[in-house]
């Protein structure tokens, strides 16, 4: 089997009411790490980039069964292995982000998130929309 690597990127979260105040008190290795396209693309230098599956927190929401079955076939999980039922995010943010706040964090990531569209061969328009 040959070296894999498993990577979850996630998209951008914060709580309701945060300020650029409080964005500058983020520690800095926190704030850095989401710039997710220097990471997978590391990752693809180091293992190739036929051997890393990059999945999005939205398909394990959205689709898990189906993304689980991607992991399976990446990894060469027999087809008949059943998982077991599993609790996915039962911890749901109630909390909205406020709209000047998400719109500069889309600000500082969108050429990130371009470069990473660009880096995984597919869209996340949901990503940096500023609705």
């Amino acid at each position: 089997m040959p070296c894999c690597k498993i990577v979850t990127v996630g998209t951008i979260r914060n709580h309701a009411g945060t300020s650029d105040a409080k964005l500058s008190k983020i520690d800095r290795p926190v704030y850095d790490r989401g710039f997710y396209a220097h990471q997978v693309r590391r990752l693809f230098n180091i293992f190739g980039r036929d051997n890393c599956l990059v999945l999005l927190n939205e398909e394990l929401r959205n689709d898990h069964e189906k993304t689980l079955r991607r992991v399976f076939e990446f990894l060469g999980v027999d087809d008949s292995f059943v998982p077991p039922e599993a609790s996915v995010f039962e911890q749901e943010y109630t909390d909205k982000i406020d709209n000047d706040f998400r719109s500069r964090l889309i600000d500082t990531f969108q050429f990130d998130i371009k470069e990473l569209e660009r880096l995984l061969k597919r869209d996340l328009p949901t990503w940096y929309s500023k609705k």
